[in-house]
């Protein structure tokens, strides 16, 4: 395993059950074998045998495992990374999953600063980039380093943070340093967030790695704070929650939640007592049982463009 990094229960099981498991195959049933079957013939000297085996379970144990700890870590770096680039984070066409694999793969990248960083020889290494697809993930990634710092927020992935939460806190506070220095009392202050979302925040920005992480997005000149603060949300929407569920004919998920964002309204992922609409689809899933025993009004695709259309005149 790796000197320094957490491992998580579930992979500290795993370790163990692999150890234990090479320590019964190569260490016990050889001198159980011996006891009791009475194999006094064959001679075996078993507590060499058993010496042997316990040895070899043990250093076969820890290959093994420190093996599977890289590629499991290798698996969380390339998830951070497809999620940094997606959609709703820094959205950077052509990084996507392939691509980010074979940039780790290379050893070209090892965080989502690094993306900032590559140059044309260092992406002409990848799999079918020639001159033009390497121009235009150039342009994808110098287009990302102006995002809002809403879009960055939600990109590093923070636990509990979605684009909602992230959204409140860039009008909150206007920039990622503001957000990094902010107690965990300021964060939970503000609408949208609370204490579970402050108490991840501070998590994350607490680390040393993030710190090294945000300096090298800003000597990369990624934008951590917003041009213009942000107008507060007004409309006819305004301090309303919406949950969205199923499949819409007219809007997308995206379209659907700029649409109520437009009007003042905030869209979240949780469906609670507090939310005030739950906005139905086809093949709603639970949500809709939920909202029914919470009381929550729900707004099938009809009433829903009704209420954005806003009263008739």
């Amino acid at each position: 395993m790796h000197a320094g990094r957490k491992y998580s229960i579930k992979e500290f099981i795993y370790f163990t059950r692999r150890s234990i498991y090479l320590l019964f195959v190569l260490a016990f049933l050889p001198t159980a074998a011996y006891f009791w079957t009475g194999w006094t013939w064959i001679h075996i000297p078993w507590q060499p045998v058993a010496l042997i085996g316990t040895a070899t379970a043990f250093i076969t144990g820890f290959r093994n495992n420190a093996t599977y700890a890289r590629s499991w870590e290798a698996r969380q770096i390339w998830g951070r990374i497809v999620h940094f680039a997606g959609r709703g984070a820094m959205d950077i066409e052509h990084l996507g999953e392939r691509t980010a694999g074979e940039l780790l793969e290379k050893k070209l990248i090892s965080d989502q600063a690094d993306i900032f960083a590559l140059t044309d020889a260092q992406i002409g290494q990848l799999t079918n980039f020639k001159d033009k697809s390497i121009s235009n993930l150039q342009a994808a990634i110098g287009a990302a380093k102006d995002r809002p710092i809403d879009r960055l927020l939600y990109g590093f992935g923070i636990r509990h943070v979605g684009q909602s939460a992230a959204r409140a806190l860039a009008d909150a506070f206007g920039s990622i340093d503001k957000i990094a220095a902010a107690s965990a009392a300021e964060i939970a202050a503000v609408d949208g967030a609370g204490d579970v979302i402050a108490a991840a925040v501070r998590e994350f920005f607490d680390r040393p790695e993030t710190s090294a992480l945000i300096e090298k997005l800003r000597k990369a000149g990624v934008c951590l704070q917003d041009a213009e603060q942000r107008q507060p949300r007004t409309g006819p929407l305004l301090g309303k929650s919406f949950v969205i569920t199923g499949t819409l004919e007219a809007f997308s998920r995206d379209e659907a939640k700029a649409r109520i964002e437009a009007l003042g309204g905030k869209v979240t992922g949780s469906l609670s007592a507090k939310t005030d609409y739950l906005v139905v689809g086809e093949s709603p899933g639970s949500k809709l049982d939920k909202a029914t025993k919470l009381g929550v009004a729900t707004l099938d695709e009809k009433a829903f463009t009704t209420l954005l259309a806003g009263p008739s005149p």
